[in-house]
């Protein structure tokens, strides 16, 4: 690679780069160092901790706030639901652009806390079930089966499939420490995670290494507390 790209300015882009985290970074570091034409552009759910790494955290997709004055043009301005729609009109579900209507997908997309993938799966099954019912299921552990594009990579076609990915690229530690942690339905202290996480088999100091050291896959697998709760279950 090296030889083939030395002297050619080039953007080379590793997309999903997690599972393999390790070896995207010493590839990086080395390539980064003898081709200074290069650009990397390197897009994973873990930094890479390399010399020269620049990191661009996407945020999840604005959602509306808990607010019934909402009108629905109002709503249709936050990204979330501008997605939700979207997809639930193309999947053949087309949504009455009514304020209640828009509302619950507003609600919708905020118990989903702006997960664009999420967002999707459920705006897909909007023609089967409607919104009032897809909005009643979120909790529940059928959500999770939700099926997506056929044409998706596996992990992607469900949102079980999706948090097995995730949860899988955890260490056994921070396995423990998620499952303790699904107690909190909102966001927490790191003194609060280190008194519930703790205990037998997991010291104070591992749980401020498995909160900092894989700070986006725990955020991915504790984005919406029924997942949470789906996973403490299982």
């Amino acid at each position: 690679m090296v030889g083939h790209l030395r002297g050619k300015p080039v953007l080379l882009i590793l997309d999903g780069s997690e599972h393999l985290i390790s070896e995207a970074a010493a590839l990086s570091e080395r390539l980064f160092a003898e081709l200074p034409q290069l650009h990397l552009l390197v897009t994973s759910r873990e930094i890479l901790r390399v010399g020269d790494e620049n990191v661009y955290r996407l945020s999840p997709l604005d959602t509306p706030p808990d607010d019934s004055s909402l009108t629905a043009a109002e709503l249709l301005g936050f990204p979330a639901v501008k997605l939700f729609v979207q997809r639930a009109t193309t999947g053949g579900g087309p949504i009455n652009l009514a304020d209640q209507d828009v509302r619950i997908a507003g609600n919708i997309c905020r118990k989903l806390s702006g997960n664009a993938l999420a967002i999707e799966l459920a705006a897909g099954r909007v023609e089967v079930y409607g919104l009032q019912e897809i909005a009643r299921q979120l909790d529940s552990e059928f959500a999770l089966r939700w099926p997506g594009r056929r044409t998706a990579p596996p992990r992607h076609q469900t949102l079980r499939a999706t948090l097995d990915w995730s949860y899988n690229l955890l260490s056994e530690v921070e396995r423990t420490v998620l499952r303790r942690m699904s107690v909190f339905v909102a966001g927490f202290t790191l003194e609060a995670a280190q008194q519930v996480a703790g205990g037998p088999g997991v010291g104070a100091e591992e749980v401020f290494d498995a909160v900092g050291g894989t700070p986006d896959e725990i955020a991915c697998l504790r984005r919406h507390h029924g997942i949470d709760r789906a996973l403490s279950a299982a």
